[in-house]
């Protein structure tokens, strides 16, 4: 059986993308009145600005149909298409980052428990 090279990197690609874990971001910038939570998940296509409050919501972030915070156990969930559910949680955070006293949050994947 002789493959084609086309076939070869198709094939390798396709196994890099769901070898590859996703992760995301958070910053939290607190005003006056009101808090915001803007998020970067990264996946192997690209880094995608998604809002990150509390809720579910579309994200914006392509193949993905669902997009799940939950900021007070700090996990999340999301799927893409033809997947099943993954999760991530926080697993660190970093208050030095924008020197102005509001955390950012990183998110890594983990196996689902919820």
């Amino acid at each position: 059986m002789k493959l084609s090279v086309s076939t070869l990197v198709a094939a390798a690609l396709s196994l890099a993308a769901t070898a590859s874990a996703d992760s995301m971001y958070v910053d939290h910038v607190c005003l006056a009145t009101a808090c915001s939570a803007n998020g970067y998940f990264t996946t192997s296509f690209g880094t995608f600005q998604v809002n990150a409050k509390d809720g579910c919501r579309t994200s914006g972030v392509p193949y993905m149909n669902e997009f799940c915070i939950d900021e007070k156990r700090g996990r999340m969930h999301f799927r893409f298409n033809q997947q099943n559910k993954r999760c991530m949680k926080v697993t660190s955070n970093d208050f030095e980052i924008c020197n102005d006293g509001n955390p950012t949050d990183y998110y890594t994947e983990v196996p689902c428990t919820w």
